[in-house]
């Protein structure tokens, strides 16, 4: 559990996992999946225990992640002020991993990149 409880990343107490009893890290995991850690307050002087993981899958709707994110910490008494910013995350790391869509169509055009081609075509 190489630090992955800090939420934003940055240097802060307040998002660091070691300096907190309780905290939530979510990453990207292999094949679009999206792991989320949480640390067991009752073994967090026992770093080797204390992580306990759970992974989404890319056929998990991401209202259901978010959902299950929300209601696996809150309901655990996990540090409310976090409960935001571990969807914004999920919602990061859902967003960073879909594909990106080719157009199955050229893009029709309008106004005067269309009066030049019909300018170029009579020609």
């Amino acid at each position: 559990m190489r630090n992955s409880p800090n939420q934003q990343k940055s240097n802060t107490i307040q998002y660091e996992g070691y300096a907190n009893e309780k905290a939530i890290g979510i990453n990207a995991g292999p094949n679009n999946t999206m792991v989320v850690v949480t640390k067991n307050g009752s073994k967090s002087h026992q770093p080797a225990k204390a992580g306990h993981s759970q992974s989404f899958g890319a056929g998990v709707p991401s209202r259901k992640a978010y959902k299950s994110i929300v209601s696996s910490t809150a309901k655990r008494g996990y540090r409310s002020d976090l409960r935001a910013e571990a969807v914004a995350r999920a919602s990061a790391v859902k967003k960073s991993q879909r594909s990106k869509g080719s157009k199955s169509h050229p893009t029709k055009l309008r106004g005067s990149r269309k009066a030049k081609a019909d300018a170029a075509k009579s020609e």
